[in-house]
């Protein structure tokens, strides 16, 4: 499980879709208030939960540093997934999936690629059972 500020790095990192540097978190979450060394700490135990990775490093806008960049390991729907997995894990998986749909819009391509999902799904079963 991650914390809620760890959610919240998290997040900005999906949202930007790209490498991001710890002041570039900073910068890009202005309500929060953190403390470079808090995104430190926060960076370090997504480090240690294998929740992101360094992708590199990258050169300060005043170009008097380099800082290390940093990108998501999982994405939105592997960590939803797994947070489903761990609050409720006995429950009945079309139900939620009923739910969610219910309570959502919902497009042709997502229809399509849930389809999809689910032929292969299908498939692997068929498979087992030969």
């Amino acid at each position: 499980m991650f914390t809620r500020h760890e959610i919240e790095i998290l997040s900005t990192l999906w949202k930007e879709d790209r490498e991001l540097t710890k002041h570039e978190i900073i910068d890009l979450t202005p309500d929060k208030k953190w403390k470079v060394t808090s995104v430190d700490f926060l960076l370090n135990s997504l480090l240690d939960k294998d929740a992101i990775k360094i992708s590199g490093a990258k050169r300060s806008p005043d170009n008097r540093r380099y800082s290390r960049s940093y990108s998501p390991l999982i994405t939105q729907e592997e960590y939803a997934s797994s947070y489903l997995n761990q609050v409720m894990p006995r429950a009945d998986i079309s139900g939620v999936f009923s739910a969610l749909v219910d309570t959502r819009s919902i497009d042709m391509e997502t229809i399509e690629r849930i389809r999809c999902t689910l032929d292969r799904m299908e498939r692997e079963l068929e498979e087992q059972t030969e």
